[in-house]
């Protein structure tokens, strides 16, 4: 019964109707709680599933923003919908209700300073927020939205070392390429996901710091999951 009422609550949330997502995630957060002390050696029901009940019950009145700021700024590559921009630092802080970027004086600025368990925990929540899977990108979902760079103006489509001031710069304010992306090279470097069993994680892209030449050469290294930086950031692939 749990199971089905999760379901439910599932495509509740999918369609926004945010009254009945309050009435049935109160209600099933009841039941899985009372499950759990009733029978507290089963493992039926996960403590992840008290964990989303809690988290939707709490972020309920937010779940429309939400889904919009992800849903009108996705852009189709490799068969999947991929963030047209990197993650705000006004979308990361409406899902995780907390900012550990360096450079705060624009909500519309990449998040940085995320380390890779964090970007994790992101991805449940939205995953929890839109009712669908949500990961990074693969290094070769990156590099198709990356395209062709023969005859680019790279300083047209990057905050690079020349023309960013060393900082980020907001999103979307250079030009988007021609597969409908921005960002993608330069302002901050970006997470992609690690091959299975991997405790090496992938950046790509370069930053604002990063030399034209490496970022040409689409600049990829591998960082520890544990790492902040304040010019590494992410964006997010929605399935």
């Amino acid at each position: 019964a749990i199971k089905n009422l999760d379901a439910k609550l599932t495509e509740v949330i999918r369609k926004g109707d945010i009254p009945l997502v309050v009435e049935m995630s109160t209600n099933l957060l009841g039941k899985v709680e009372q499950f759990k002390r009733d029978y507290p050696r089963s493992n039926l029901v996960g403590d992840e599933l008290v964990l989303k009940l809690r988290y939707i019950n709490f972020t309920a009145r937010e779940i429309p923003q939400i889904q919009r700021l992800v849903r009108e700024n996705l852009a189709e590559i490799n068969g999947v919908q991929m963030l047209a921009t990197e993650v705000t630092q006004k979308l990361y802080s409406a899902v995780m209700k907390e900012n550990p970027s360096r450079y705060t004086d624009n909500e519309n600025l990449p998040v940085d300073s995320v380390s890779y368990d964090d970007v994790e925990r992101f991805c449940t929540r939205l995953s929890w927020i839109l009712s669908a899977e949500v990961a990074l990108p693969t290094e070769a979902d990156f590099a198709k939205a990356v395209g062709s760079l023969r005859y680019v103006d790279i300083n047209e489509i990057s905050w690079n070392y020349l023309n960013s001031g060393g900082k980020t710069h907001p999103v979307a304010a250079k030009r988007k390429n021609d597969k409908g992306f921005f960002d993608l090279l330069g302002n901050v470097e970006e997470f992609v996901r690690p091959k299975s069993g991997s405790d090496s994680i992938p950046v790509m892209g370069g930053s604002a710091q990063s030399t034209t030449d490496s970022i040409l050469d689409l600049a990829k290294k591998t960082v520890d999951s544990k790492t902040r930086n304040r010019m590494l950031g992410f964006r997010i692939i929605v399935k």
